[in-house]
């Protein structure tokens, strides 16, 4: 039995949760990452590269990218 190998059940479980805890890190460390898009400024006609919205007055332009640099479009 499994918990012959520990001299406590509290060993046992520790070592449960510390096992169970690398399980969901790992996981939620293969989701993809955002897309990058070209923001830009309805004031000013600036453009600007970014995963979120800059605030109020920015608008998304269409296409999302790979890079920070929105050079490389998302498939």
């Amino acid at each position: 039995m499994v918990l012959r190998q520990f001299k406590h059940k509290a060993s046992f479980w520790g070592v449960a949760v510390v096992l169970l805890s690398l399980l969901c890190f790992s996981q939620s460390s293969a989701a993809a990452q955002a897309p990058w898009y070209w923001w830009q400024s309805t004031l000013t006609g600036k453009q600007i590269c970014r995963q979120n919205s800059p605030g109020e007055g920015w608008q998304q332009l269409a296409q999302p990218y790979l890079d920070a640099r929105c050079q490389r479009p998302k498939p």
